[in-house]
């Protein structure tokens, strides 16, 4: 099911708060990129993401399309985040097919 950017901006506003760790999965042309990070901030424009020292991950959030949902319904994609547990996900799809994938990692679980 399709959400709003209000509805990301609650998701990643949560997990900021939380201090969550977030995965993120994404792939562009021939290139997969699997990091984990916290979030700095969100706005309508953008997600900051820390990933680690002086790494910083930036995703717009404009002209997009975001899902949520739990395990069961993770996008199709090459390999689902299997070294590890997560809670939740938040997918962005972007026009030109390009698609992030966001994960909160359940450290429970790890």
């Amino acid at each position: 099911m399709e959400h709003s950017l209000e509805d990301a901006l609650l998701i990643f506003d949560k997990w900021k708060n939380e201090s969550a760790v977030i995965g993120i999965v994404t792939f562009v042309a021939n290139l997969e990129i699997r990091i984990k990070g916290v979030i700095l901030h969100a706005d309508r424009d953008a997600l900051r993401i820390s990933c680690g020292e002086d790494n910083l991950v930036v995703i717009k959030l404009d002209d997009c399309l975001f899902r949520y949902g739990d395990p069961r319904e993770f996008p199709e994609i090459s390999k689902r985040p299997q070294d590890q547990t997560y809670k939740s996900f938040v997918s962005i799809q972007y026009p030109e097919h390009t698609l992030i994938v966001l994960f909160e990692a359940n450290l429970a679980a790890l």
